[in-house]
């Protein structure tokens, strides 16, 4: 598109408007802010010099997202839409969030992930109907973190979703070359995952995908970390389904087992580990390894609660070998799944 047609403020009744992965350098409607109805306005992947909100603007807006969009800051003017709930900039290059956002009385939920920011302003935490503020993928000085956190824990009705301190991730070193334990190797073989065979496909059932490459390095959240042979060995044959204890030991649900190298690149940039996920329960659980595991041989199996992001922490489930001496075949699928 190199333009949108005029007069796109005669449509009375419009109330929800998406505009995504607009190349063409066709700039936004000049009168958007004057339809009488706009109730959601998301905007995703559109090269954006600026945004403009002008006096009497988006009065019925109740949603806002400007997401990656190159934005480099954002309308103080923000702040003066009355009904405004929730606003998503995530994926744009600002430094900060205007101070007068605090006067957006509406708002409930902020997503600012992957920005540039380093602080955020303490008032935001005194808006009366503020739920959320995720800040994942930004790093802030240990001393803005140390300060938010203890917002934070003033503000516990309010979910905060915690960047990570600047400087502070782990850097990779040197990896343990031991192969994988006889144990595990025996374990895998039990429980009928087998490498370099093809796998199921979950959606179409009846047919394979090819067996998974050798997994020699991850990358996550911009670091490489080099994966130990043993690792590499295990992710070659986690692609298939198991019954497995979790949580309580005599209770076995059934696991899909299979690398995920991107999900948890956010999760990363909060706990400065390289966690990896394996599997994710039907419980929105994940289950981790580590690459940086001192006995990548025989690693612990670790978990993350997926909606729990006030603690944002991986806890130890079990070794590797006990999860797996617990856990059973799981039976076979029928062609409706």
């Amino acid at each position: 598109m190199k333009r949108f047609p005029p007069g796109i403020a005669g449509m009375k009744r419009l109330r929800w408007l998406r505009l995504g992965q607009l190349t063409g350098g066709a700039p936004l409607p000049p009168d958007l802010g004057k339809l009488a109805s706009l109730e959601i306005l998301d905007v995703e992947n559109v090269p954006l010099s600026a945004f403009a909100i002008e006096k009497g603007d988006y009065t019925q807006l109740k949603e806002l997202t400007l997401a990656s969009c190159e934005l480099s800051a954002l309308p103080e003017a923000v702040a003066d839409l009355p009904l405004l709930r929730t606003l998503h900039v995530s994926g744009n290059p600002v430094a900060t969030l205007p101070e007068a956002l605090a006067k957006a009385k509406k708002l409930r939920r902020i997503y600012a992930e992957h920005c540039r920011l380093e602080r955020i302003p303490a008032a935001l935490f005194a808006l009366p109907e503020l739920q959320g503020i995720s800040l994942t993928g930004n790093a802030f000085p240990a001393n803005e973190a140390e300060a938010l956190a203890k917002l934070a824990k003033r503000h516990p009705k309010i979910e905060v979703e915690m960047p990570r301190v600047a400087g502070a991730a782990a850097t990779p070193k040197a990896v343990s070359t031991a192969p994988l334990s006889a144990a595990i190797v025996k374990e895998l073989d039990r429980l009928g995952l087998t490498a370099g065979k093809p796998r199921p496909n979950p959606w179409e059932p009846g047919r394979t995908l090819p067996p998974p490459p050798p997994v020699r390095e991850v990358k996550i959240a911009g670091v490489v970390w080099p994966v130990p042979p043993a690792t590499t060995e295990i992710f070659a044959r986690f692609s298939g389904d198991i019954l497995a204890p979790f949580l309580d030991e005599k209770e076995r649900q059934r696991i899909t087992l299979g690398l995920d190298k991107g999900a948890l690149a956010e999760y990363e940039c909060i706990q400065h580990a390289p966690y990896v996920e394996v599997a994710m329960t039907e419980n929105y659980f994940f289950l981790l390894l580590r690459l940086d595991d001192e006995k990548p041989h025989d690693p612990t199996l670790y978990m993350l609660d997926h909606e729990d992001f006030k603690e944002h922490q991986a806890g130890s489930l079990s070794s590797l070998i006990g999860w797996l001496k617990a856990a059973q075949p799981a039976p076979k699928k029928d062609a409706t799944g």
